[in-house]
């Protein structure tokens, strides 16, 4: 006896199995803009929960007189939860078998490309969030005490277990010009470790909306900048002349996921990543054909793919939210 797979119509199938070929096919091609993934720490799992040790010391090297002493590499963590996510798609059997059945268009690949995009979506909207750390949550016999401290914030410890060595501030204010780079440069460089030393972090990168797009890009990869010449008393500019940009060493990436127009965020280089990304990877198909009660109450048929993903935001020392004066 034949099973009842067997018994469907072709041409139902097979279309259901040219979406699936297209949506694996766009995914190989791959995120032509993954700066979530790139700027923080993608972990890859299954896991319903997973627990991320922070450091929360600093390398460094001393003189050994005897008392060596070892760091507690990881005595703070955070925890990540990811949630599942879900798009699909439904048809009726009859209009997939019709002989003026054209096939999916782009659906495919555009269901793929929001796929790829999610992870952009979930750090986007943490980062508007701004959450409160779990690094400086205190864990207790019993319970813990929640964090009063943001991800942006002016009053992170530099060492969170000596109050004596002063805060930093990662939330600052600035217009988008040579002035802000500079300072951004002189910030990384000078930021201090739990140690007092400074960490020796480089600015590396800015992450923006749509709409300072352009005035980003000008300032950062035109070959010269001009310099205002201001008069004798300095209250006038009569002029301007050319300089070398010497800050087309740093990047930037456009994130059409941000949805306010009052920030952009710096990155150090090579630093300490802001979030935590975790995903099971390749996302689960599910196929709902003629054997299915989807298509026995209602005579369609469809597809729909789930994302297991989350975030969770993880160390402030390697990022910068500059509100845009």
């Amino acid at each position: 006896m034949a099973t009842p797979y067997l018994m469907q119509p072709r041409d139902a199938q097979l279309a259901l199995t040219e979406f699936s070929e297209a949506f694996d096919a766009a995914l190989a091609i791959g995120d032509p803009d993954p700066w979530s993934a790139r700027l923080g720490y993608l972990h890859t799992s299954s896991s319903v929960r997973t627990r991320f040790p922070l450091p929360i010391s600093q390398a460094g090297f001393r003189e050994r007189l005897g008392d060596d002493v070892l760091r507690d590499l990881y005595a703070v963590s955070l925890d990540v939860v990811p949630k599942e996510w879900v798009d699909g798609v439904k048809v009726k059997a009859r209009l997939i078998e019709d002989g003026d059945f054209v096939g999916w268009a782009k659906e495919p690949a555009n269901m793929a490309r929001e796929a790829m995009r999610h992870k952009n979506e979930l750090v986007a909207a943490m980062l508007e969030a701004n959450p409160y750390l779990d690094l400086y949550r205190v864990e207790r016999p019993g319970g813990s005490t929640a964090s009063a401290v943001e991800l942006f914030s002016a009053s992170h410890p530099v060492n969170i277990r000596d109050s004596g060595l002063s805060t930093f501030d990662n939330d600052i204010a600035g217009s988008i010009n040579e002035a802000l780079i500079t300072a951004l440069k002189l910030y990384f460089r000078t930021l201090k470790g739990p140690n007092g030393k400074p960490l020796g972090l480089q600015l590396g990168s800015l992450l923006v909306c749509p709409t300072h797009e352009e005035a980003v890009a000008d300032l950062l990869t035109q070959d010269t900048l001009v310099q205002a010449v201001t008069n004798v008393g300095g209250t006038e500019n009569v002029g301007g002349i050319p300089k070398r940009n010497r800050h087309k060493d740093v990047s930037f990436d456009v994130s059409a996921e941000l949805s306010s127009t009052s920030f952009l965020y710096a990155f150090a280089k090579d630093g300490p990543p802001a979030w935590v990304l975790q995903t099971v990877g390749m996302p689960e198909e599910i196929v709902f054909d003629k054997t299915d009660t989807l298509y026995k109450e209602t005579g369609e048929v469809g597809l729909k793919y789930v994302l297991e993903e989350g975030v969770a935001a993880a160390l402030p020392h390697g990022v910068v939210r500059v509100t845009i004066s």
